[in-house]
């Protein structure tokens, strides 16, 4: 330990083990794993009263792993319409440090109407984006979202539409609200005015507690709200807590997603405290926080690439926020059955779905507003390739139906249908499920507005995303898909993955990858992109075209050179993200390099030309001084 610079670590004997517990980077740690003596590494407990768990659970699902706001997502730009008991502005976890009016100067608060304070109320605020640090200086029980804001409105507002369009006015697009009428299960007049603000405001989304009764209520019976349930706390998140078990009166899932509800620790109306409370209150207060980040990931460009760029920032829609937090649900083994009435789509977890630097799973996301959406019979499909059947493929289509009649006893309108056709020619259909995973056949659902897709270990190759309009009386219906895995979207230029992959000094695993089409003559649309490269490092990546070869890069290392020579490099560029890390990203687009590259190998390229890719670092500390990623072989299409 000491000649790692660990002078002073916890040392103990634990049934007859000699346990060190210490302090050090990844990177040391990297090292340490490397030393014959050592049995096993792993990372020490961290034991707490459970105050701050719900924000590791909903981002990582590993214990006080927080790993989107470790890459700068934690609500900033965010606003969360909060309709619930009072909260006040002097309150510690929202006050302005600088006495600022409520209003856009804000810290916190952009709107408020209301007076007082209530405890309900404040809990629920604080687990949204609760954070009282500029008052107390404590980073202790802050909210999900953190850095976001809230308008807020005291419960109960008289209008639901009228509301949350003032809230959208002070600029919330996430809606949030734990509370209900457990006394109906009718799809009534509260129903049909949040499924027509869903579908009517586009670019919002309305979140709902399910009922703390044993059956679904109203009006989380509603069809475009996210329906919320709660599971237990911390390290018993696997354990489902309280809430209704669905379905609802005319078949559709509820819940559909899942939070931790029970023993969840958050702000009270008192001076800077904080308070134990359990139901589906508090999961649909967490997921609204999620909900935050989300949309932040979009907002602030973190998509495709895993960090933040001005340049692909957009505006999401409410039904992909929705489809990126169904598609975040995983599996509670507790609970028999997947999906289930009991869980919907699981308990969410942020991590598993948006795509960070040095992940090998990549995020792939598609939507059309009304105005662009489907008629009856029409459809539109997307080719997604496959690179590789050891990462799970999962696909969720989410749409705003328009709104039932009141009373209906059969509320959906629309019916768009999700289907996927592999490699191999097999139809899969949304939501057909056997054993927790899609099987092909089986026969279209005509009632829910949220369709999953989810295989294991999926064929290597090109598969057909498609999404069919079935029926659309009230059209044309606009949908939000996305989908992840080891993917790569525009598979006609049919990137295969071959070679073996570098381990480096810091035990990070660079993988390239490929995204777009590599068609002759472009100028832009092929993106060659190698993650989980070492931080701060040189690197280049570069080509040939005279075929696959494999010849161990130097004596003792773990690199392959896998391009057959000669071979053209692309430039030079610094990997970015942190020294001793895995963050690292190299990226070219490789359509833009050969357009601007006149007398560069196989420029210009004809159609049909294979091409075979992989990428060189730095690794100062590796024989040669330097590694390699994997490598892939690619055709450029006309």
């Amino acid at each position: 330990l000491a000649r790692h610079g660990l002078t002073k670590p916890d040392l103990r004997l634990e049934q007859g083990r000699a346990v060190a517990r210490f302090r050090a980077s990844a990177a040391v740690a990297r090292r340490l794993a490397r030393e014959e003596a050592l049995q096993w590494i792993e990372p020490a407990p961290q034991l707490t009263l459970r105050n701050n768990a719900l924000t590791w659970v909903l981002q990582t699902n590993q214990p006080q792993q927080v790993r989107l706001w470790d890459r700068g997502l934690r609500g900033e730009g965010q606003v969360i319409g909060h309709i619930d008991g009072a909260i006040s502005p002097t309150n510690c976890w929202f006050r302005d440090p600088a006495n600022a009016p409520v209003g856009p100067t804000h810290r916190k608060l952009v709107y408020v109407s209301g007076t007082g304070a209530d405890t309900h109320g404040t809990h629920t605020a604080g687990t949204i984006a609760g954070d009282s640090a500029p008052i107390s200086g404590s980073t202790s029980g802050r909210g999900l979202a953190y850095l976001a804001r809230l308008a807020h409105t005291d419960f109960p507002a008289l209008s639901f539409a009228a509301t949350a369009s003032a809230h959208a006015l002070a600029g919330a697009r996430i809606h949030s609200n734990s509370w209900g009428d457990d006394t109906t299960t009718a799809y009534n007049s509260l129903c049909v005015a949040l499924d027509t603000y869903a579908h009517d405001n586009e670019d919002e989304l309305v979140i709902f507690s399910v009922s703390n009764t044993p059956f679904v209520t109203n009006p989380d019976n509603a069809k475009n709200v996210l329906a919320v349930g709660a599971t237990d706390n911390g390290v018993n998140a696997g354990l489902p807590c309280v809430g209704a078990v669905g379905p609802t009166n005319d078949g559709r899932r509820r819940p559909e997603v899942l939070a931790p509800g029970c023993s969840v620790v958050s702000a009270t109306p008192g001076p800077c405290t904080t308070l134990m409370l359990t139901g589906t209150s508090m999961s649909a207060a967490g997921i609204s926080g999620a909900a935050a980040l989300v949309r932040q990931y979009f907002t602030d460009g973190f998509h495709p690439s895993g960090r933040a760029n001005p340049a692909h920032a957009f505006v999401p829609s409410g039904a992909l926020l929705k489809a990126v937090l169904v598609q975040a649900g995983q599996d509670l083994a507790s609970v028999a059955g997947y999906p289930s009435d009991r869980e919907g789509w699981g308990r969410v977890n942020l991590d598993s779905v948006l795509h960070l630097v040095g992940d090998e799973a990549k995020l792939f996301v598609a939507e059309r507003r009304h105005a662009q959406g489907l008629s009856t019979n029409e459809d539109t499909s997307w080719t997604v390739f496959v690179q590789s059947s050891a990462t799970p493929f999962e696909v969720t289509l989410a749409f705003m139906d328009a709104p039932a009649a009141l009373n209906a006893s059969l509320a959906p309108v629309n019916d768009l249908d999700l289907e996927l056709v592999s490699p191999s020619g097999a139809l899969f259909r949304g939501n057909v499920f056997a054993n927790g995973l899609s099987v092909p056949g089986g026969a279209s659902d005509p009632l829910n507005n949220v369709e999953h897709f989810e295989l294991a270990n999926p064929q290597v190759g090109a598969w057909t995303v498609r999404v069919r309009a079935n029926d659309v009386p009230v059209g044309p219906q606009g949908f939000a898909l996305c989908a992840t895995g080891d993917i790569s979207e525009g598979s006609s230029s049919m990137p295969t993955r071959y070679c073996t992959s570098s381990l480096t000094t810091n035990f990070c695993t660079p993988v390239l990858h490929a995204s777009g089409v590599a068609r002759a003559g472009a100028t832009s649309g092929f993106t060659l992109a190698v993650s989980g490269v070492e931080g701060q490092r040189q690197g280049v990546i570069f080509y040939g075209l005279t075929g696959r070869t494999a010849v161990r890069w130097k004596p003792q290392s773990s690199s392959w050179w896998c391009v057959r020579n000669p071979v053209q490099r692309t430039g030079s560029q610094s990997s970015g993200g942190t020294f001793g890390g895995c963050d690292g990203l190299l990226s070219v687009d490789w359509s833009q390099f050969a357009a601007a590259s006149a007398g560069a190998l196989g420029v210009p390229f004809a159609p049909g030309q294979l091409v075979q890719a992989q990428a060189w670092f730095r690794d100062p500390m590796a024989p040669g001084q330097s590694n390699l990623s994997d490598a892939l072989e690619f055709t450029v299409q006309p």
